[in-house]
């Protein structure tokens, strides 16, 4: 009985740590708000979010695929080296008060995290509505104070 007490407080202990130790690290994380079966889930970075004067904040988003959302985006970007797809990031400024974001910065990744393609927008995107009831803005239902809407 002894033993098998302490396995499960090693067990729990483990369990502990390896959710703990993530968080402590300043890693990525990703909360789910959106899942389209067979399709997409849609996280966005809780930790990275950062407040920036003037209403701003800026956001990771993460799409990670499942095959039918891979092939419409190899169907879309008719783009052979898609197929290996996994996740794409995108990050954002996102103008609470006005109900706008832009795109700062694309990655379309493998499983292994490795970068199949890579896109720096930071000062080349316009502003743009935040359409209702999209995955960006439920992001800004979870991030702005006051939403603009």
């Amino acid at each position: 009985m002894a033993i098998q007490s302490m396995v499960c407080r090693l067990l729990v202990a483990g369990i502990v740590t390896m959710t703990a130790v993530p968080a402590m690290a300043g890693g990525p994380a990703w909360e789910l708000l959106d899942s389209a079966p067979n399709h997409s889930e849609f996280f966005y970075d809780k930790a990275g979010v950062k407040k920036l004067p003037a209403g701003i904040v800026t956001v990771t988003a993460k799409v990670a695929y499942a095959p039918e959302g891979r092939q419409e985006v190899v169907d879309t970007l008719k783009n052979e080296k898609y197929e290996a797809l996994s996740y794409s990031l995108y990050s954002y400024e996102i103008n609470c008060a006005k109900g706008e974001s832009r795109l700062v910065s694309v990655k379309h990744a493998n499983a292994q995290g490795g970068a199949i393609a890579e896109f720096s927008l930071a000062g080349k995107a316009e502003w743009e509505e935040i359409p209702i009831g999209s995955r960006l803005d439920m992001v800004v239902d979870e991030e702005c104070p006051v939403p603009a809407r």
